[in-house]
């Protein structure tokens, strides 16, 4: 974002960019937790999967600032339904007793695959140019969305069978 706003000579620069993916979260997940959503959960994922890879893959085109604005909102959009539908199948997945650890280890993924994906499109970005470097982003995204097409019957599965199994309380000391 950052090169991208000082090639551009965005107004704001990369913050208002930035700000804009945020805004376009915040309605992405007003909308989604607005209602109630038919299909499976990993279905949804799935689908709000390759919403994020599309969006992504034409940000890679590094279109003019314009147009740049309304697909930085229409990211935001896809992403924060997308990391709401992620946490819901992980609380309904991890075994009793085990949810702030499962937790812990997809906010960590999250960080790791963050970390990663920075330093590469960084190197891109220093070697091969913006062009390639926005490529990366649509690349991991890209693998999302393989590991969840990959796994959607069997999360789908799972989360059913979790589904119908009664609900324990939580101690009151808990």
């Amino acid at each position: 974002m950052v090169s991208y706003a000082e090639h551009w000579s965005t107004p704001g620069g990369a913050p208002v960019l930035l700000t804009l993916n945020a805004g376009g979260s915040l309605v992405g997940v007003l909308v989604y937790g607005a209602r109630s959503w038919p299909g499976a959960p990993a279905t949804r994922a799935v689908l709000f999967a390759v919403g994020l890879v599309a969006s992504y893959g034409l940000l890679a085109l590094l279109p003019p600032p314009p147009y740049m604005h309304a697909l930085m909102l229409l990211t935001g959009v896809f992403l924060a339904p997308l990391l709401t539908v992620t946490f819901l199948l992980v609380g309904k997945l991890a075994p009793p007793g085990t949810m702030s650890e499962a937790f812990a280890w997809l906010v960590t993924l999250f960080a790791s695959g963050t970390s990663l994906g920075s330093a590469v499109v960084g190197t891109a970005l220093q070697h091969t140019g913006e062009h390639r470097a926005a490529a990366c982003g649509v690349l991991g995204t890209l693998v999302t969305l393989a590991i969840l097409a990959l796994s959607r019957r069997r999360l789908s599965a799972a989360h059913a069978e979790r589904s119908e199994a009664p609900e324990t309380a939580l101690p009151a000391d808990a």
